[in-house]
């Protein structure tokens, strides 16, 4: 008996161990054109705040990029209606980015970027959150000398609405043509200043809208004050589609070899809400002149589940299919949003014990999955700070072989 157990326990072991790092690779039967990884203001925020330092620091995390495998990355470029690039006149300097005394007064944080980027064969992406100002403190914190603060001096002054507060929250207005032109005008001037290979968008859209509640209603009055004949949804979807539009025209005008695209929800039955988003889906994908490319966030794993024990409507598989199903007749590039944030984390996905500590494969076998569907050409991280989170290093370790297969 005795014997017999320590062949088990070693049995055991073998498994264990041999799960960790060494994986039997998929075959790929095409290559992935994007494989990429989101930078967000969090991870701008924890660059060093001075020059040399922050040139060092940049360089060498490019070279990660490079050695993980990945070839593009989204650089946040707008997160707050701000800006992290100096050639701006439409949008104040983000707080997130160090330009304090200790940058020489011509460095340019976002340009050094691009520069190391494309040293080593790697494309950036401007990323810009297109209606979130930020909380309370953000809000009277805009400095004089932008748009943004025109905006918000006008709305104190005469009662424009330029920039909404919702739930505790700013955003501009969607439904204001100059947020549009002002928005599409800075997209426009930092295509002319900087050599991007491309503008991204994610969720931020409409927020969550409650119509019963007046406080809650965010931009209807504004339908109900210069009237429409289109209903209240669609109203919003059209002033969603319109910005998209302006600014996708932007963009291939400037840069006519750049992309414009779009990081959605992934849970389809979310982004497809009345009273959230309002996002125009099939418009985009039927007709020209809205997205190049569309990365869903499916940020779940392959098991959460349900009160009931049963798989969950979201799960990935469920949603990368339902995705495929919508992408059938467009020419819109269909890139994938991976969740690697949530690994080595105690998930709650209803499970006894999360999924996301139970393996540590997740995201290589989403991206296995990825390079089985021919419609799939690329997918995203979210983000940079995760693949050096020490939590999430054998993933990250499994994920690397599958990249450079």
């Amino acid at each position: 008996m005795m014997k017999r157990s320590i062949v088990i326990i070693l049995a055991s072991l073998f498994i264990l161990s041999a799960c960790v790092n060494t994986r039997k690779i998929a075959h790929k039967p095409a290559e992935l054109e994007v494989k990429g990884v989101w930078f967000s203001f969090f991870d701008w925020n924890a660059l060093p705040h001075e020059e040399d330092a922050f040139k060092r620091a940049v360089s060498d995390l490019v070279g990660e990029v490079k050695n993980m495998g990945l070839n593009v990355i989204y650089l946040h470029a707008h997160s707050h209606s701000d800006s992290y690039y100096k050639k701006s006149t439409y949008f104040p300097l983000s707080k997130y980015v160090a330009y304090t005394n200790e940058f020489s007064e011509d460095f340019d944080a976002f340009e050094y970027f691009i520069e190391e980027a494309h040293s080593l064969g790697i494309e950036v992406h401007a990323w810009f959150n297109p209606y979130r100002v930020g909380n309370q403190a953000q809000f009277e914190e805009i400095q004089a000398g932008s748009i943004l603060y025109d905006w918000k001096k006008s709305d104190e002054e005469i009662g424009s609405r330029y920039i909404l507060c919702h739930r505790g929250a700013y955003f501009l207005n969607p439904s204001s043509m100059e947020v549009l032109n002002g928005f599409t005008n800075a997209v426009r001037e930092l295509c002319q200043n900087y050599n991007v290979d491309g503008v991204h968008f994610d969720d931020y859209f409409y927020p969550a809208i409650d119509d019963s509640v007046e406080e809650l209603s965010f931009d209807k009055a504004d339908w109900e004050k210069y009237g429409s004949d289109k209903s209240l949804e669609n109203w919003r979807k059209d002033n969603v589609s319109a910005l998209v539009q302006s600014v996708y025209a932007a963009v291939h005008e400037e840069l006519p070899d750049a992309v414009f695209g779009i990081s959605p929800s992934g849970n389809l039955s979310n982004l497809l809400s009345s009273q959230k988003y309002l996002v125009d889906l099939d418009r985009w994908l039927g007709e020209e002149g809205f997205v190049d490319y569309l990365i869903p966030q499916i940020y779940w794993g392959f098991e959460p589940r349900l009160s009931n024990g049963n798989t969950a409507p979201w799960a990935f598989e469920n949603c990368l299919a339902e995705w495929l199903s919508r992408m059938e007749n467009t020419s819109v590039a269909l890139y994938i949003g991976l969740g690697l944030y949530r690994c080595g984390d105690n998930v709650k996905d209803g499970n006894e014990v999360s999924e996301w500590l139970r393996y540590n494969d997740i995201i290589a076998r989403q991206v296995e999955s990825c390079y089985q569907k021919k419609k799939v050409t690329g997918i995203v991280l979210f983000d940079w700070r995760d693949l050096k989170a020490e939590r999430a290093s054998e993933e990250v370790e499994n994920l690397r072989q599958v990249l450079r297969g």
